[in-house]
């Protein structure tokens, strides 16, 4: 029998006993007598001791015990293992000690101490780790470690944190998140927060950067593509919890610099369409210092997510607190299309099909007044409702009062130019006092022939050959003669731009699908275009129209439409 073979394989066994042996001692050393951890509390110890100044404390520092700490927060649903090696996080004579055996900066630790805290509730990073770069998700070279979806928030991008817990730092409606507690308690319309002014001045101490990021989201109109807590535009993605992100909901194909969810907000902030090709965002021009603080602004927006027992109560707001301006209110809504100063020449007008109304040379479209001036009550539709198609969002999250403020505000821009307009028409005129110019604005802007519509009577009958021959004498030239918006007028606004007629066949009317809104728009016509106002047809004649383009459209039977 050839025993080479044998020989051979007791070799490779005793071989591979041997090498685990060595592996096992290695990691048992290691395990038990070394890591960087164990370093620093050998570290701590030495300085506890040096700095004793009893015997008694001469003791305690020999007998510290080097092990690994942890603190546990059910109720937080964590597991930190920080004080592992920031040992005097809490410790008041450590202040003047290297990282990371020094005290906490500043007296945050008052309010959030660290037994019922924690650490990774501000400073996120990953709580069960021993090793620095894994705990932290940064490496030697301050690199962010691939598999880190939560790395350690550094300098200032810790204050992003704060909206875990805290409200102050939200746009409005953060209170909602803590207790259920609705801040309008007296008011039937508990589910809408009311966005009064001291809300939006709300900051926490020590986050100025916060602050600065609340008033750029609300003067750059933000929200007219962007929907937070139930209002504002479709365009965008919803903001309200937009800090809750991590890497993995995030395309880095296009980012040049570190694939961390910040720098991703941040090079998007500063070129749109260059991280995300597909996005109707434009570039707002934001600058360098603008993109950071709006990158961290979006980080901290999150969902209030600790126990009530960690979280500070919303003090109650006054039913009669002072609602924010129509003005703030404008230009949190709508100023990023309409312009800031309502000139129609938003960062976002370019995204939008058509060009955004200009408040102050332009009429309002949508009237329900025979003179073509709104009423207060039409702008207040508008506002609440928006315009199909998604050129113009709905606003349902905003109370009556706080539309009223923004109709209200956009009047006095229509004001103001119209009284610009005639100033310098009236230029050469020395005979013309202000005082005239604005009695003559006062007159022009007040609505007359308010349109009260009349639902037709049981004796209506729709008779299609009727509807067809008024919709060939007085809508096909410019609609078409099969509605799809393709008739022979060549048609141009109030500023000399080309524009296209309705495709009534498209299922969806821009100022309203409902009966009334449509026999509005024929009776009143539509200011600034070439749709006319119908003021001889008679009330049957217009009900006629109205059911004919509403079956072009495959829109319900009025009767139908009616009592739904």
């Amino acid at each position: 029998m050839n025993r080479h073979p044998l020989r051979l394989m007791k070799i490779v066994l005793l071989l591979a006993s041997t090498s685990s042996i060595v592996v096992l001692a290695v990691e048992a050393y290691r395990q038990n007598y070394s890591g960087h951890w164990r370093e620093i509390q050998r570290s701590y110890r030495e300085v506890l001791r040096v700095n004793a100044d009893t015997e008694r404390e001469r003791r305690s520092a020999t007998t510290f015990d080097v092990s690994i700490r942890q603190l546990f927060l059910p109720e937080l649903e964590r597991i930190d293992r920080c004080t592992t090696c920031h040992l005097g996080v809490d410790n008041p004579s450590m202040a003047g000690a290297p990282m990371p055996l020094s005290t906490h900066p500043g007296d945050l630790l008052k309010h959030h101490p660290v037994g019922k805290f924690g650490c990774t509730i501000c400073h996120q990073g990953e709580g069960r780790a021993i090793t620095a770069e894994t705990a932290h998700g940064w490496d030697s070279n301050g690199a962010p470690v691939p598999d880190a979806m939560t790395p350690l928030l550094r300098n200032e991008t810790v204050y992003t944190s704060c909206g875990h817990c805290h409200y102050e730092g939200d746009l409005y409606g953060g209170q909602s998140d803590l207790y259920a507690v609705s801040f309008q308690a007296s008011s039937p319309e508990l589910a809408k927060p009311r966005i009064t002014r001291d809300i939006l001045a709300l900051s926490l101490p020590g986050a100025e950067i916060l602050a600065k990021g609340k008033r750029l989201v609300i003067e750059n109109g933000c929200l007219g593509c962007h929907r937070y807590r139930g209002g504002g535009g479709d365009l965008g993605s919803d903001l309200t919890y937009v800090g809750d992100k991590r890497r993995h909901d995030y395309d880095f194909a296009h980012v040049e610099g570190e694939h961390t969810v910040q720098q991703w907000l941040y090079e998007h902030f500063l070129s749109p369409a260059k991280i995300s090709p597909d996005t109707v965002m434009p570039d707002m021009g934001f600058t360098p210092e603008e993109a950071h603080t709006l990158t961290l602004y979006m980080m901290s927006l999150h969902r209030k997510s600790a126990r009530a027992t960690h979280t500070p109560r919303p003090p109650p707001i006054a039913a009669d607190a002072a609602l924010a301006s129509g003005e703030t209110l404008y230009k949190m809504f709508c100023g990023s299309c309409h312009g800031a100063k309502g000139l129609g020449d938003g960062a976002a007008a370019a995204t939008i099909e058509g060009q955004p109304r200009d408040f102050w040379h332009e009429r309002f479209r949508y009237v329900s007044t025979l003179n073509g001036v709104p009423t207060q009550e039409d702008l207040v539709q508008t506002i609440s409702t928006g315009r199909q198609f998604g050129e113009m969002p709905s606003n349902p999250q905003l109370t009556e009062e706080e539309v009223l403020a923004v109709a209200d505000y956009i009047l006095e821009i229509n004001r103001k130019g119209t009284i610009a307009r005639l100033t310098e028409a009236f230029s050469d005129d020395d005979d013309v006092e202000p005082e005239e110019i604005e009695e003559i604005a006062e007159e022009r802007l007040t609505p007359t022939g308010i349109i009260m519509v009349p639902w037709p009577g049981a004796d209506f009958q729709p008779d299609a050959k009727i509807g067809a021959k008024l919709y060939k004498a007085n809508c096909a030239s410019c609609h078409g003669d099969n509605g799809k918006g393709d008739g022979p007028q060549e048609l141009v606004d109030e500023r000399g731009r080309k524009i296209k007629a309705r495709d009534l066949t498209a299922g969806r009317f821009r100022g309203g699908d409902e009966p009334e809104e449509v026999f509005k728009r024929i009776r009143a016509g539509i200011p600034g275009t070439p749709m006319p106002a119908q003021k001889t047809l008679s009330d049957n004649e217009i009900w006629q129209l109205v059911d004919f383009t509403r079956k072009l459209a495959g829109l319900p039977e009025m009767s139908r439409a009616r009592q739904e």
